[in-house]
């Protein structure tokens, strides 16, 4: 036989349902997620309004992934050319030198770099805890895995 799992109730493990078992189901399944990032853009508002989404008046501080468009309904998760190509498109709009007659635009732009070290972070941390988990699973990971760790984790 293969690899055996031990049940633990009410906890789900890498495995426990038989379509993961399924390699080329799941090389399917990774297909159409890159597949997906590929015809999905960023769309870009008017700069004015992109810096007031941003910087909220209300003082709410927006999160990292809602200030560069990646995350939640984000299709398996983000990778490094996700947050790049979003911090690239919105950084040309909030740029303070394109936008001096908005007194907002350089804490946007601010906030902007933040929030894309703070996904690339997220995303080192993310890794990081895919590879310990497959070594203590007895398994590895491979270079398309790590790019969109969170699809492993949170599958």
């Amino acid at each position: 036989g293969g690899l055996q799992l031990l049940k633990l109730e009410h906890i789900e493990a890498c495995g426990d349902e038989a379509w993961f078992a399924d390699d080329s189901l799941r090389r399917a399944l990774r297909e159409s997620v890159i597949a997906a990032h590929a015809e999905q853009k960023i769309l870009v508002g008017a700069p004015a309004d992109e810096i007031r989404r941003i910087c909220p008046s209300d003082g709410r501080v927006l999160g990292a992934g809602g200030v560069l468009r990646l995350g939640g309904a984000h299709i398996g998760g983000y990778g490094e050319a996700d947050i790049s190509y979003a911090y690239r498109q919105l950084s040309r709009a909030l740029h303070p030198d394109k936008n001096p007659d908005v007194p907002e635009a350089p804490d946007a732009f601010k906030r902007l770099q933040e929030a894309a070290d703070e996904l690339r972070q997220g995303l080192g941390e993310a890794r990081e805890t895919l590879k310990v988990f497959c070594l203590a699973m007895g398994g590895s990971t491979s270079p398309e895995v790590l790019e969109r760790p969170q699809e492993a984790l949170l599958a």
